[in-house]
């Protein structure tokens, strides 16, 4: 009792977890919007999801060819004997039959059972590629604001070293600083110059392979126009509890196309089994038919007969024995995959909720420096600082900054990959602007 209880309450409470989820994304809505419609347009032409489109249209003329099987069988049969052989009454007949199955055993269940599974096969691994060309247009996605912000950080570092070195360079004529110093300075320079250089190259690079995905240069406008937003600290995602995440990753795991992929694979296994068993058991006919000799004329019989066939040497026992492991190893496989599936969910869940932690203490860190930096700035100029130690503590800033890129990158990645696992991936891109949207000005990543 307790237990269909418990079970009544989660149904109701489960369709307001997922709303509430929806409700705590603190993006803009007509950028959201826009980064799922160039989402769909990469997963749809993605080559692979292509290939499963056609693997699931061919599944289907397989499914409906089975079907064809529970009509009756038309046949023609033409024979001419060897006009040679004396006594032959016809030399030569003519056979119209038309066979209706009565009873096979099952066999045409099984038959059509393992087409269906095998349709339902194709369709979830079109459903598995398209999650996948999502997951990898996310995860370059990731890595391309990564890189951008990256750049921005160093650039702006690459600003402040020339202004300290040609405050250096002004000392040195005066008099008041070594000459090696100004070399050390421009050494301290080239180094950031040569960081920006790679971490430029990096978003080159994933520039590159986002085309090459989209199968079209990227959009030549301001990337917020379709920026999917870097999560808030309010995400619903964050405050998972150990009890919540474990009532609800089961149901999340056997939505995963893997899984639904392995689980047509059991039923399609299942059915070979059925099938093999069958093959023991006589079946039951009717046929009728027409035959045309050229001596003794037209006969039309009905026959009703039982046919039965055990294969080569008996080999239909071996054959049903071969089924049966066939269906405990794909059992094996989809247990295999609710755990790869699990430990997948589980771990994004942990990166997006350590790495936000992590972005709020990287950034109280920056503002610190920043603080720092500036009064060292001041102490500089009257002299109170030395020139390493502004460099040190502008190096240290950038570093910083890259720190804060990596985690909004995997925060961001891993919030997206929640998403898609608990609405699933269609739900997921039919996003509407007027979704319910919660704004946190004061969490904004710029």
């Amino acid at each position: 009792m307790i237990e269909v209880i418990y079970t009544k309450i989660e149904k109701k409470i489960r369709p307001c977890f997922f709303l509430l989820i929806s409700m705590f994304i603190s993006v803009d809505s007509y950028p959201q919007a826009e980064f799922r419609r160039i989402v769909i347009g990469v997963v749809e032409n993605y080559p692979t999801v292509v290939a499963a489109k056609n693997q699931v249209n061919a599944a289907q003329a397989d499914l409906n060819s089975v079907r064809w099987n529970y009509y009756p069988t038309p046949s023609i049969t033409h024979e001419r004997a060897d006009q040679k052989v004396a006594g032959v009454l016809n030399q030569t007949n003519t056979y119209y039959r038309l066979q209706q199955p009565l009873w096979t055993a099952g066999r045409l269940t099984a038959q059509n059972e393992k087409a269906l599974g095998q349709y339902q096969f194709a369709e979830n691994a079109l459903a598995e590629q398209k999650l996948s060309a999502a997951l990898r247009w996310l995860q370059l996605w990731a890595e391309f604001q990564s890189a951008a912000l990256k750049v921005n950080a160093y650039q702006d570092s690459e600003r402040k070293h020339k202004e300290y070195v040609l405050q250096i360079e002004r000392r040195a004529q005066e008099g008041y600083s070594a000459l090696s110093d100004v070399q050390l300075s421009l050494s301290r320079l080239s180094s950031v110059q040569s960081d920006l250089r790679q971490y430029q190259f990096n978003q080159r690079q994933a520039s590159i392979k986002l085309e090459q995905m989209l199968k079209n240069t990227l959009p030549q406008k301001n990337w917020k126009d379709i920026d999917d937003g870097w999560p808030r600290n309010s995400m619903a995602f964050r405050h998972w509890s150990p009890v919540m995440a474990q009532d609800l990753l089961a149901d999340i795991t056997d939505k995963h196309p893997s899984i639904q992929k392995a689980m047509a694979a059991v039923q399609s296994a299942q059915a070979d089994v059925a099938l093999a068993q069958s093959r023991n058991m006589p079946e039951v006919y009717l046929r009728g038919e027409i035959r045309r000799g050229d001596v003794s004329g037209t006969d039309r019989t009905v026959y009703m007969g039982l046919s039965s066939s055990f294969g080569a040497g008996l080999s239909n026992f071996s054959a049903i024995a071969a089924a049966q492991a066939k269906v405990e190893a794909s059992q094996n496989e989809l247990e295999g995959r609710r755990m790869d599936v699990s430990e997948i969910i589980q771990s994004d869940l942990q990166v997006f909720q350590s790495q936000s932690e992590r972005v709020t203490q990287l950034e109280k860190t920056f503002e610190n420096n920043r603080k720092y930096l500036e009064s060292s700035e001041r102490q500089f100029l009257a002299g109170r600082r030395t020139w390493q130690e502004i460099m040190n503590i502008a190096r240290e800033e950038a570093q910083i900054l890259t720190q804060i890129a990596d985690a909004k990158a995997q925060t961001w990645l891993s919030h997206q990959r929640l998403q898609i696992f608990s609405q699933g991936l269609d739900d997921y891109l039919a996003f509407h602007a007027s979704s319910p949207i919660v704004r946190d000005s004061q969490n904004d990543y710029k």
